[in-house]
C-alpha cells in the first residue's frame, strides 16, 4: 500500500464522526424505549413483538448513522450566472478527469537527477509518473514558449539549467501519456537550487494562468493542486492559499468562462498534518461563487452539492 493511500485512509477517518455516529444509535435505541412505553401503556398487547424487532431499531440507528457520519471529502458549488463549477477535494491531483495545473520555476526547468525538481514535488510526480523522457518534455515546453518574451538571469546568480527567466504565470502546456499539464512560472530558483515565492507572485500568477489558459488552452476541466504550497515555500496557511485560487478563478469566469470546472485538490497529506477544515472552505466556496462579482445581481441562486 502506498503512504498516499495510508493518508488518505487516515484523512478518512479524521473526517468520520464517530460522535454523529454513537449519538443516532443511542437516539435510535432512546426511540425503541419511548415506543415500548406508549405501548405498555395504550397498547399493551403490542409489547412483545416491539421487544421482538428492538434490532430492527438499531439497524435504522446505524444506517442512518452512518450517512450523517461518512466523511464529506469533497464540496461543489456552481458559479452564478456561468455554466462553470469550483470544487474542493481531498484526493490525488493525478487522478482527476481533464487538464492538471504543475507548479513550475520560472526558468522552466525539468532536471530531477540533479535536485533541481524535486521528485516528491508536483512537477517530479508529474514527470515521474507520465514522461517517458525528459527530452521529450523539454521538446514540449520550447515549443510551447516560443514566441514568450524572456529575461536572461547571470551565471553566478543561476549557474545550473536554463538562464532564461519567463514572467510569473506564463503556462507552457504538455501533453504526456494523454495526461495535459499546464506548466505554470510561479517560483524562482536561487543559485542553490532552492525555490522560493512570494504572496505577490501568486496574486500575479493566478490571474496570468486563467488568462493564458484562455487564449492557448482548451475547454476541459482543470484539477490545480494548492499553488504557493509545499517546494514554493510561500509563507501562507493552505486555506488561506485555496481561498485566493478560488476568488481569482471567480472573477476570471466572470470575466469569460474558459473552463466547465475546476477542482482544487488538497492532498490527503495536508488535509490530515494542517488540519484543513472543509466544512469552513465549503461555507467561503458557496458564498464566493454566489456573491464573488459585484457585477452580477444578487438575487441569482447557487447549487452545490457536498459527498
Amino acid at each position: 500500500m502506498s503512504w498516499r493511500k495510508l493518508y488518505f485512509y487516515a484523512a478518512f477517518l479524521r473526517s468520520f464522526s464517530f460522535k454523529t455516529l454513537g449519538a443516532l444509535v443511542l437516539q435510535a435505541f432512546g426511540v425503541l424505549l419511548l415506543v415500548t412505553e406508549i405501548c405498555l401503556t395504550v397498547f399493551p398487547e403490542f409489547v412483545p413483538p416491539v421487544r421482538e424487532y428492538w434490532w430492527t431499531f438499531l439497524l435504522f440507528g446505524a444506517a442512518v448513522g452512518l450517512w450523517r457520519a461518512w466523511p464529506r471529502l469533497v464540496v461543489q458549488f456552481e458559479i452564478t450566472g456561468t455554466d462553470a463549477s469550483i470544487a474542493i477535494r481531498v484526493g490525488d491531483l493525478f487522478e482527476q478527469d481533464g487538464a492538471v495545473v504543475v507548479p513550475a520555476p520560472t526558468s522552466f526547468d525539468t532536471a530531477i537527477n540533479d535536485g533541481t525538481i524535486d521528485v516528491k514535488s508536483v512537477q517530479g510526480q508529474y514527470t515521474f509518473q507520465f514522461c517517458d523522457s525528459l527530452e521529450n518534455l523539454n521538446q514540449q515546453i520550447a515549443m510551447a514558449l516560443e514566441g514568450i518574451e524572456f529575461t536572461e538571469r547571470d551565471v553566478a546568480d543561476k549557474p545550473f539549467g536554463s538562464r532564461k527567466k519567463y514572467p510569473v504565470g506564463t503556462i507552457a502546456s504538455v501533453n504526456c501519456r494523454e495526461k495535459k499539464a499546464y506548466l505554470v512560472a510561479i517560483a524562482t530558483l536561487n543559485a542553490h537550487r532552492i525555490a522560493s515565492a512570494t504572496r505577490n507572485d501568486l496574486l500575479d500568477a493566478l490571474p496570468a494562468l486563467w488568462e493564458n489558459i484562455r487564449t492557448r488552452g482548451g475547454m476541459e476541466p482543470i484539477s490545480v493542486p494548492v499553488l504557493g504550497s509545499g517546494f514554493s515555500r510561500l509563507n501562507a496557511k493552505r486555506d488561506e492559499l485555496v481561498r485566493e485560487i478560488v476568488k481569482s478563478f471567480v472573477a476570471a469566469t466572470h470575466a469569460g468562462r474558459f473552463c466547465e470546472r475546476l477542482t482544487i485538490v488538497i492532498s490527503p497529506k495536508d488535509f490530515q498534518e494542517r488540519k484543513i477544515n472543509l466544512e469552513s472552505l465549503g461555507r467561503f466556496l458557496e458564498q464566493e461563487c454566489q456573491y464573488g462579482n459585484a457585477m452580477q445581481p444578487t438575487n441569482s441562486g447557487t447549487s452545490g452539492t457536498a459527498v
